[in-house]
Protein backbone atom coordinates (compact mmCIF):
# COMPACT_ATOMS: atom_id res chain seq x y z
CA UNK A 1 0.00 0.00 0.00
CA UNK A 2 2.81 2.44 0.97
CA UNK A 3 4.62 1.94 -2.33
CA UNK A 4 1.40 2.43 -4.34
CA UNK A 5 0.75 5.74 -2.59
CA UNK A 6 4.35 6.77 -3.21
CA UNK A 7 4.01 6.05 -6.91
CA UNK A 8 0.82 8.12 -7.12
CA UNK A 9 2.63 11.02 -5.43
CA UNK A 10 5.54 10.65 -7.82
CA UNK A 11 3.24 10.84 -10.84
CA UNK A 12 1.48 13.92 -9.46
CA UNK A 13 4.80 15.63 -8.72
CA UNK A 14 6.10 14.81 -12.17
CA UNK A 15 3.00 16.24 -13.82
CA UNK A 16 3.14 19.47 -11.80
CA UNK A 17 6.86 19.99 -12.33
CA UNK A 18 6.73 19.04 -16.00
CA UNK A 19 4.04 21.60 -16.76
CA UNK A 20 5.71 24.31 -14.70
CA UNK A 21 2.83 24.55 -12.24
CA UNK A 22 5.19 23.63 -9.42
CA UNK A 23 8.48 25.47 -9.06
CA UNK A 24 10.34 27.27 -6.29
CA UNK A 25 9.12 30.63 -7.58
CA UNK A 26 12.41 32.46 -7.06
CA UNK A 27 13.92 35.18 -9.21
CA UNK A 28 17.14 33.13 -9.27
CA UNK A 29 17.00 30.86 -12.32
CA UNK A 30 19.02 28.15 -10.54
CA UNK A 31 16.28 27.80 -7.92
CA UNK A 32 14.40 25.82 -10.57
CA UNK A 33 16.84 23.01 -9.81
CA UNK A 34 17.92 23.79 -6.27
CA UNK A 35 19.65 26.62 -4.46
CA UNK A 36 22.98 26.69 -2.64
CA UNK A 37 25.04 25.69 -5.66
CA UNK A 38 28.71 26.62 -5.43
CA UNK A 39 31.82 26.40 -7.55
CA UNK A 40 33.16 23.21 -5.96
CA UNK A 41 30.09 21.26 -7.01
CA UNK A 42 30.23 22.69 -10.52
CA UNK A 43 33.91 21.84 -10.86
CA UNK A 44 33.40 18.29 -9.56
CA UNK A 45 31.34 17.36 -12.60
CA UNK A 46 33.77 18.44 -15.32
CA UNK A 47 36.78 17.10 -13.36
CA UNK A 48 35.15 13.70 -12.84
CA UNK A 49 34.28 13.48 -16.51
CA UNK A 50 37.77 14.48 -17.65
CA UNK A 51 39.26 11.87 -15.31
CA UNK A 52 36.97 9.20 -16.78
CA UNK A 53 37.52 9.63 -20.47
CA UNK A 54 35.87 12.88 -21.53
CA UNK A 55 37.98 14.71 -24.11
CA UNK A 56 37.28 17.97 -25.87
CA UNK A 57 36.20 16.14 -29.04
CA UNK A 58 33.79 13.82 -27.20
CA UNK A 59 30.12 14.09 -28.08
CA UNK A 60 28.19 14.70 -24.88
CA UNK A 61 24.54 14.42 -23.79
CA UNK A 62 23.62 16.11 -20.51
CA UNK A 63 20.37 14.38 -19.53
CA UNK A 64 18.65 16.62 -17.00
CA UNK A 65 20.84 19.61 -17.82
CA UNK A 66 18.72 22.02 -15.80
CA UNK A 67 19.71 25.66 -16.13
CA UNK A 68 23.32 24.74 -17.03
CA UNK A 69 24.64 25.40 -13.55
CA UNK A 70 26.87 22.33 -14.04
CA UNK A 71 26.89 22.42 -17.82
CA UNK A 72 28.71 25.72 -18.35
CA UNK A 73 32.28 24.46 -17.68
CA UNK A 74 31.54 21.34 -19.73
CA UNK A 75 30.40 23.47 -22.69
CA UNK A 76 33.52 25.61 -22.28
CA UNK A 77 35.70 22.49 -22.42
CA UNK A 78 34.06 20.70 -25.34
CA UNK A 79 34.61 21.45 -29.00
CA UNK A 80 32.00 23.46 -30.89
CA UNK A 81 28.71 21.62 -31.35
CA UNK A 82 29.55 18.68 -29.07
CA UNK A 83 27.18 19.45 -26.18
CA UNK A 84 23.48 18.56 -26.09
CA UNK A 85 21.39 19.35 -23.02
CA UNK A 86 17.95 17.87 -22.33
CA UNK A 87 15.47 18.74 -19.58
CA UNK A 88 11.84 17.81 -19.05
CA UNK A 89 10.70 21.40 -18.45
CA UNK A 90 10.55 23.98 -21.23
CA UNK A 91 10.89 26.85 -18.75
CA UNK A 92 14.19 25.41 -17.55
CA UNK A 93 15.51 25.10 -21.11
CA UNK A 94 14.60 28.75 -21.68
CA UNK A 95 16.54 29.73 -18.55
CA UNK A 96 19.47 27.55 -19.70
CA UNK A 97 19.57 29.53 -22.97
CA UNK A 98 19.81 32.74 -20.93
CA UNK A 99 22.63 31.27 -18.84
CA UNK A 100 24.47 30.36 -22.03
CA UNK A 101 24.13 33.91 -23.29
CA UNK A 102 25.27 35.37 -19.96
CA UNK A 103 28.48 33.32 -20.21
CA UNK A 104 28.98 34.31 -23.86
CA UNK A 105 29.12 30.68 -24.97
CA UNK A 106 26.62 30.81 -27.82
CA UNK A 107 29.49 30.34 -30.31
CA UNK A 108 29.95 26.83 -28.87
CA UNK A 109 26.59 26.03 -30.51
CA UNK A 110 25.24 23.65 -27.86
CA UNK A 111 21.85 22.10 -28.51
CA UNK A 112 19.19 22.55 -25.81
CA UNK A 113 16.04 20.42 -26.01
CA UNK A 114 13.04 19.49 -23.93
CA UNK A 115 12.65 15.77 -23.30
CA UNK A 116 9.68 15.71 -25.65
CA UNK A 117 11.77 17.29 -28.41
CA UNK A 118 14.65 14.90 -27.76
CA UNK A 119 12.43 11.84 -28.02
CA UNK A 120 10.84 13.10 -31.23
CA UNK A 121 13.79 14.77 -32.99
CA UNK A 122 17.18 13.64 -31.68
CA UNK A 123 19.08 11.25 -33.96
CA UNK A 124 22.68 11.72 -32.76
CA UNK A 125 24.63 9.23 -30.69
CA UNK A 126 27.03 10.25 -27.93
CA UNK A 127 30.34 9.15 -26.50
CA UNK A 128 29.28 10.22 -23.02
CA UNK A 129 25.83 10.59 -21.46
CA UNK A 130 25.69 12.33 -18.08
CA UNK A 131 22.77 12.47 -15.64
CA UNK A 132 23.78 14.20 -12.40
CA UNK A 133 21.30 14.17 -9.51
CA UNK A 134 18.45 13.35 -11.88
CA UNK A 135 17.58 9.66 -11.45
CA UNK A 136 16.85 10.33 -7.79
CA UNK A 137 13.84 12.41 -8.90
CA UNK A 138 12.44 9.94 -11.44
CA UNK A 139 9.31 7.85 -11.04
CA UNK A 140 9.64 4.34 -12.41
CA UNK A 141 7.99 5.02 -15.77
CA UNK A 142 10.13 8.11 -16.40
CA UNK A 143 13.24 6.16 -15.41
CA UNK A 144 12.42 3.54 -18.04
CA UNK A 145 12.10 6.33 -20.63
CA UNK A 146 15.53 7.62 -19.61
CA UNK A 147 17.13 4.19 -20.02
CA UNK A 148 15.45 3.74 -23.41
CA UNK A 149 16.85 7.11 -24.49
CA UNK A 150 20.33 6.25 -23.20
CA UNK A 151 20.37 2.89 -24.96
CA UNK A 152 19.26 4.43 -28.24
CA UNK A 153 21.71 7.34 -28.21
CA UNK A 154 24.82 5.85 -26.58
CA UNK A 155 27.73 5.04 -28.90
CA UNK A 156 28.67 1.31 -28.93
CA UNK A 157 31.76 2.03 -26.83
CA UNK A 158 30.20 4.94 -24.98
CA UNK A 159 29.51 5.37 -21.28
CA UNK A 160 26.47 6.65 -19.40
CA UNK A 161 27.21 8.07 -15.93
CA UNK A 162 24.36 8.75 -13.53
CA UNK A 163 24.01 9.40 -9.82
CA UNK A 164 21.42 7.57 -7.72
CA UNK A 165 20.40 7.09 -4.11
CA UNK A 166 21.16 3.44 -3.38
CA UNK A 167 19.38 1.50 -0.64
CA UNK A 168 16.02 0.09 0.34
CA UNK A 169 13.15 1.75 -1.51
CA UNK A 170 12.08 5.04 0.02
CA UNK A 171 10.27 8.08 -1.32
CA UNK A 172 10.21 11.59 0.05
CA UNK A 173 9.95 15.09 -1.41
CA UNK A 174 12.27 18.06 -1.88
CA UNK A 175 11.07 21.42 -3.23
CA UNK A 176 8.19 19.69 -5.01
CA UNK A 177 10.37 16.97 -6.51
CA UNK A 178 10.07 13.31 -5.50
CA UNK A 179 13.29 11.97 -3.97
CA UNK A 180 13.55 8.24 -4.58
CA UNK A 181 15.91 5.64 -3.19
CA UNK A 182 16.23 2.31 -4.99
CA UNK A 183 18.46 -0.75 -4.68
CA UNK A 184 21.37 -1.37 -7.02
CA UNK A 185 19.53 -4.55 -8.08
CA UNK A 186 16.59 -2.40 -9.19
CA UNK A 187 18.84 -0.38 -11.50
CA UNK A 188 20.50 -3.56 -12.76
CA UNK A 189 17.11 -4.98 -13.73
CA UNK A 190 15.95 -1.78 -15.43
CA UNK A 191 19.24 -1.44 -17.33
CA UNK A 192 19.23 -5.09 -18.40
CA UNK A 193 15.78 -4.66 -19.96
CA UNK A 194 17.25 -2.25 -22.52
CA UNK A 195 20.61 -4.01 -22.95
CA UNK A 196 22.81 -2.02 -20.59
CA UNK A 197 25.09 -3.15 -17.77
CA UNK A 198 25.59 -1.12 -14.59
CA UNK A 199 28.35 -0.89 -12.00
CA UNK A 200 28.63 1.32 -8.93
CA UNK A 201 31.76 3.48 -8.80
CA UNK A 202 31.26 4.50 -5.17
CA UNK A 203 29.59 7.27 -3.22
CA UNK A 204 30.09 10.87 -4.23
CA UNK A 205 31.97 11.36 -0.95
CA UNK A 206 34.50 8.71 -1.94
CA UNK A 207 34.88 10.44 -5.31
CA UNK A 208 35.66 13.81 -3.75
CA UNK A 209 32.31 15.56 -4.08
CA UNK A 210 31.49 16.31 -0.45
CA UNK A 211 28.49 18.11 0.99
CA UNK A 212 28.21 21.68 2.14
CA UNK A 213 26.71 20.56 5.48
CA UNK A 214 29.50 18.05 6.10
CA UNK A 215 27.15 15.09 6.35
CA UNK A 216 28.08 11.84 4.57
CA UNK A 217 26.39 11.28 1.22
CA UNK A 218 24.74 8.02 0.18
CA UNK A 219 24.43 9.13 -3.43
CA UNK A 220 26.41 6.79 -5.69
CA UNK A 221 27.89 7.19 -9.14
CA UNK A 222 26.63 4.51 -11.51
CA UNK A 223 28.30 3.61 -14.80
CA UNK A 224 26.20 2.11 -17.59
CA UNK A 225 27.52 0.54 -20.78
CA UNK A 226 26.17 -1.54 -23.63
CA UNK A 227 26.11 -5.27 -22.97
CA UNK A 228 29.20 -6.63 -24.73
Amino acid sequence: MGRSVARLKQKLNRALIGTGLRNPGSRNRHDWVGCGYHEMKRQFQVTYLQNHGLSSNSTFLDFGCGTLRGGIPIIEYLDVGNYTGVDVRRQVIEEAAKELKDHKLEDKRPILLTLEEAIGQMTDTFDVIWSFQVLIHMAEDRLEEAFDLAKKHLEPNGVFFATALIGEFDESEWQGFPVIRQSLEFYEQKAAKVGLTVASRGTLDSLGYGRQDGKPSDVCMLEFRHVS
